[in-house]
């Protein structure tokens, strides 16, 4: 019986980041006013450009309004916490917003005043739920299932030693928070190669066990620690052929890793959008597809169809999680696109059962040993990734 937790020794290096005031970022043309407004989480000086989930909501809005001579903009929270959330809500107001998008589950206590404060304003909230506000409509993703199929295509393709870093945050009083969307993805990535395991051990006639490197960065940004530490798993004496870099831009720290030591394949998977145009190294990106989840709200709002108080929730049965399929992007030399589509039927047809899938089991480490160990055939090393 496999699923002991192993604990990884990483050197530990500590650094102070100063606070930077963000002014509002960003904007669709010269007007002072602007009907939809995009409030972003967790973004870096490159404003909503993140190769990620914030990149996919604003690119969204573009696509949406700009046609439509719709104004829009987005605005960074001078600070992360409910009152700079709070103050970035006011300013997209005073700015004449007609809609609000707010861009992740930490903006879920502040809509909740905001919506009751602005009752003219419409608000969308992604990544988590509020029920009850006329005002809101919530949307969230089965994350899971997205990290099922990047699990279980990494076990088809053959790969025994994998890895995964999730992001998260700290707060002021240096308390690590992590995310539930992450922590649902990365459930699902052990979960979905261990499932592919079980097959090919069925047809090689013998068990065969994956090593799964775990962990969490508390960041949601590429940085060169982190591209250091991912050098490490990578390296021979570790042997990781592929790290799932869960959020944000710490992608880039995995394909950094890997062009540092010339890895002679594919090695990373990406996460939130199809992530495979930053690298060649990326073998496939853990899709939601949020802008198509958003576009649909801004229709709904712009044709008089907004449904206020309603919560969304969107997975494989509406086709809105998944994996690239595109050739230039479906870098795998053994899975096939066949088997994709034989694996995402099942996910459809709830045959895959999520059941015993408890959020918490990702937060802590006896948790994901503890869901290591029900899967029989997983062997994880839990590793502590401190700045």
């Amino acid at each position: 019986m496999y699923g002991i937790i192993h604990y990884m020794n990483l050197k530990k290096i500590y650094f102070i980041v100063p606070l930077l005031l963000t002014p509002l970022s960003g904007c669709s043309n010269v007007d002072d006013e602007y009907e939809v407004c995009l409030i972003l989480s967790n973004a870096n000086a490159q404003g909503y450009q993140d190769h990620g989930f914030n990149q996919s909501c604003y690119e969204a809005i573009i696509d949406f309004c700009k046609p439509r001579d719709i104004t829009y903009n987005y605005y960074i929270p001078n600070n992360e916490d409910d009152k700079g959330y709070l103050d970035a809500v006011n300013r997209a107001v005073d700015d004449g917003a007609k809609l609000i998008v707010c861009a992740g589950y930490s903006f879920t206590t502040v809509i909740e005043t905001a919506a009751n404060t602005y009752q003219n304003v419409k608000f969308v909230l992604l990544d988590d739920t509020l029920e009850g506000l006329n005002n809101c409509v919530s949307i969230t993703f089965n994350e899971e299932e997205s990290g099922y199929l990047a699990g279980y295509a990494l076990g088809m393709e053959g790969m025994k030693t994998v890895g995964f870093v999730g992001g998260g945050q700290e707060d002021d009083d240096h308390n690590k928070i992590l995310v539930d969307p992450i922590v649902r993805f990365g459930l699902g990535f052990i979960y979905g190669i261990s499932d592919a395991w079980k097959i090919l051990s069925q047809q090689k006639g013998y068990d065969e066990v994956v090593k799964i490197y775990y962990g969490y960065c508390y960041t949601f940004e590429a940085n060169d620690r982190l591209s250091e530490i991912l050098t490490q798993w990578y390296a021979p004496n570790v042997g990781i052929e592929a790290i799932f870099a869960c959020g944000g831009s710490i992608t880039e720290s995995a394909i950094e890793a890997s062009e540092h030591l010339a890895l002679s394949s594919p090695s990373v998977v990406g996460v939130d959008i199809n992530q495979g145009y930053l690298s060649d190294y990326v073998i496939t990106s853990a899709m939601k597809k949020v802008d198509e989840a958003l576009t649909l709200q801004l229709e709904a709002y712009y044709n008089g169809a907004f449904e206020g108080g309603k919560v969304l929730h969107y997975s494989a049965k509406e086709n809105a999680i998944g994996l690239p399929l595109e050739d230039e992007y479906f870098r795998f030399n053994n899975f096939t696109t066949a088997q994709y589509d034989e694996i995402y039927k099942r996910l459809q047809n709830n045959l895959i059962n999520f059941d015993n899938l408890n959020i918490d089991y990702g937060k802590t480490e006896q948790g994901v040993s503890e869901f290591a160990y029900s899967l029989d055939n997983v062997d994880i090393t839990w590793s502590d990734i401190v700045f």
